[in-house]
């Protein structure tokens, strides 16, 4: 089977706790925020269009609850992130906070620079288990968690980094919330490494390779998600 027709099932699960301690910059992987366009981040079925990037902040506000991103007329909205420069996303980094409107799911669609609609969502799912992903191109979810409840730290998910490995943007579709009416976001960010051209000799230009060293940005990872996927 080629690989831009593979639709694989992901088991979702919930994320395990790890020690505080550890860092977020592994190796080349790295918290993305200095790469977001967060002048460009929009969103559907929001209370108001401009809390679209008000999850979108530095690590040390990770914990802050006074700003986020709201739904308007039910619990689902969407979200969608474009980056200055293209990126390797390794994991998504979230905090639903805790409470009835903490969302539960989490869909992430890459590469769509106009973003998706809830007729392009309902498209993606459309004669599939609950959970089915694949690659872009086939027009499903590259990525389907469950979402951990947090009020106080940031939960991560890591990602198909074959899915996720030359991101311009990402969308986000939030849903599932227990109160059905309501979700709020409190933070969002990645994980990652920034894919910056470097011009060759001949005039060619590379991308790094995934081990190439990145410049770390400031992070500890608090959470960790792991996903098992089904062959």
């Amino acid at each position: 089977m080629a690989c831009n027709d593979e639709v694989t099932v992901l088991e979702r699960q919930l994320p395990t706790g790890i020690d505080a301690s550890q860092t977020a910059t592994r190796g080349d992987e790295t918290n993305l925020y200095a790469q977001i366009d967060r002048d460009k981040v929009f969103g559907l079925n929001l209370s108001d269009p401009a809390v679209a990037s008000h999850c979108i902040k530095p690590w040390d506000k990770r914990t802050d609850l006074e700003n986020y991103t709201e739904s308007g007329v039910d619990d689902q909205f969407i979200i969608t992130i474009p980056f200055i420069a293209p990126v390797r996303i390794k994991s998504i980094l979230v905090n639903v906070g805790r409470g009835d409107f903490a969302p539960q799911r989490l869909r992430a669609f890459v590469n769509r620079p106009n973003g998706i609609d809830f007729e392009d969502l309902e498209q993606s799912i459309a004669g599939d288990a609950r959970g089915a992903v694949g690659p872009a191109s086939s027009g499903k979810p590259q990525a389907d968690f469950t979402l951990q409840e947090d009020s106080i730290g940031v939960n991560e998910y890591p990602v198909s980094i074959s899915r996720f490995q030359n991101t311009n943007s990402v969308s986000l579709v939030f849903s599932d919330a227990p109160s059905q009416s309501l979700s709020r976001l409190y933070y969002l960010g990645f994980r990652g490494t920034a894919l910056q051209l470097q011009k060759e000799a001949g005039e060619q230009f590379d991308v790094p390779a995934a081990n190439a060293a990145d410049k770390p940005v400031d992070g500890i990872r608090e959470k960790s998600s792991q996903a098992n996927w089904a062959r």
